[in-house]
């Protein structure tokens, strides 16, 4: 695993910096409570064959940020800046601009926020840590993805896309049809997906 995603996974095992309280509540029981991960199908939409590879990708100012309930966690941000251009890398619809370029390229920001009930996470994951996973617990971090496309001379184009990670501890059954992953696989197939909606988005409106 590299370092980014142990920065991730650890953050997010965090039982009071994320809503997958329950990863943290290992504490009372180290090695006994198995995690597990799962992203939501529902939101894979777009993928890299829905994407149009232009003959040369757009130069782009490159702005990621990363939140928790719309609070900023400006340690993660560039962890997700890694994650945004290496799709866009991988898209080639965008690449980074050099220092030269700053001032004419256009602007892409990209805002990752995780939507969580810390409060109720926390209670369940307490019950599943005190049974020594007997009475297994499921969370949900929600994320939401602000996409703000601004072409160089052009007005700014915003939209919203959503996703989630199911998280279970304990003797709990996976949520139907999907399959477990790791807390890092997951968190970068969310920030995939969403992000490749929007350049299928970008693409389809006409707006690239």
């Amino acid at each position: 695993m590299n370092n980014h995603t142990d920065v991730i996974g650890n953050f997010i095992r965090s039982p009071l910096r994320s809503g997958t309280l329950a990863f943290g509540l290992a504490i009372f029981c180290t090695g006994c409570l198995s995690t597990k991960s799962y992203v939501d199908p529902t939101f894979h939409d777009a993928n890299y064959l829905s994407i149009r590879t232009p003959a040369s990708p757009r130069p782009v100012v490159v702005v990621a940020m990363f939140q928790v309930n719309g609070k900023p966690k400006k340690e993660l941000n560039s962890i997700v800046f890694r994650k945004v251009t290496k799709i866009l890398a991988a898209t080639r619809v965008f690449i980074q601009a050099s220092n030269a370029q700053t001032n004419q390229a256009a602007r892409l920001e990209i805002t990752v926020n995780n939507i969580t009930d810390i409060g109720s996470a926390e209670g369940k994951g307490f019950g599943t840590g005190f049974t020594l996973g007997l009475a297994g617990s499921e969370v949900v971090d929600r994320y939401e993805m602000t996409a703000i496309y601004t072409p160089s001379g052009g007005l700014p184009i915003k939209k919203i896309y959503k996703h989630a990670i199911f998280s279970t501890i304990g003797a709990h059954s996976a949520p139907k049809g999907m399959e477990p992953v790791s807390i890092s696989d997951a968190f970068d197939q969310v920030v995939e997906d969403m992000l490749l909606n929007f350049l299928r988005d970008l693409q389809e409106s006409g707006s690239l």
